[in-house]
């Protein structure tokens, strides 16, 4: 990622809308998940460790952290996040059976192999471990925003299942996420196109005014809550809660 954007990345994550309310439904599976305070919990591309953060402001303790960033895990260390670590996500160096819960809120689009990476990510949990993966959804929706994240693709619910499976997940639930947003996205991505083409787009990320962030937040809180109930039938991200069966890959 450019150190410049990075920079810019870095702050966006703490109080844009986007994040915020990424954040916020992840914690609410965890929670909607049982998963013990006690719960040994591996973030892989973890950024700045915000989300790190929260858990561990409910009380999970036992966090480890991992992003290809030097930056990043500066970052994370200056939180307090001691057991954050400079690794490739595509394969995280710990021993095998070593987690009960992992978290992968939209890194696996960065990595080029991402059947390996699926793979590996199966080997890290103990028997029974759950995780959490959140991705980009439908390849139509690919902008110059995907280029500059340095994005390898975007998935449908379909494409992901396929390759939980093939890594040896047993799905426990899936769907989309930001359903509300999903069509003044297409429409903001479609007109981009049209309006730029033959010029470089530029990033999609950005400040916004702070009352505008704060009734984004707080729509997005309510779908996040709905999701309890609701299924949606698409959105912007498409999500995969998975349990790890060794006995598909007996």
């Amino acid at each position: 990622m450019d150190k410049q954007y990075e920079e810019k990345y870095h702050e966006l994550e703490e109080k844009h809308w986007w994040f915020m309310a990424r954040r916020h439904v992840v914690l609410q599976l965890v929670k909607q998940l049982g998963v013990s305070k006690e719960a040994k919990i591996l973030d892989i591309g973890a950024s700045g460790g915000a989300l790190a953060w929260h858990l561990k402001e409910q009380g999970y303790l036992d966090l480890y952290l991992v992003d290809n960033s030097p930056h990043a895990i500066n970052k994370c260390h200056s939180r307090g996040m001691v057991n954050a670590f400079l690794m490739d996500g595509e394969a995280p160096d710990f021993a095998a059976g070593s987690f009960d819960l992992l978290i992968a809120s939209d890194c696996l689009e960065h990595l080029e192999h991402d059947e390996r990476a699926l793979s590996n990510w199966s080997e890290l949990l103990k028997d029974g471990g759950v995780a959490i993966i959140f991705v980009p959804a439908y390849r139509f929706l690919w902008s110059e925003h995907d280029v500059i994240n340095q994005h390898f693709k975007r998935y449908d619910k379909t494409t992901l299942l396929k390759k939980l499976h093939a890594a040896g997940f047993a799905v426990l639930r899936a769907g989309y996420w930001n359903f509300l947003l999903f069509f003044p996205t297409v429409l903001y991505r479609l007109c981009s196109r049209f309006f730029t083409r033959g010029k470089a787009q530029a990033n999609q990320l950005f400040f916004t005014p702070s009352w505008i962030n704060r009734v984004i937040v707080s729509w997005m809180k309510v779908e996040n809550k709905a999701m309890r109930w609701i299924t949606y039938p698409f959105g912007v991200s498409t999500f995969a809660i998975v349990k790890k069966d060794s006995s598909k890959k007996a």
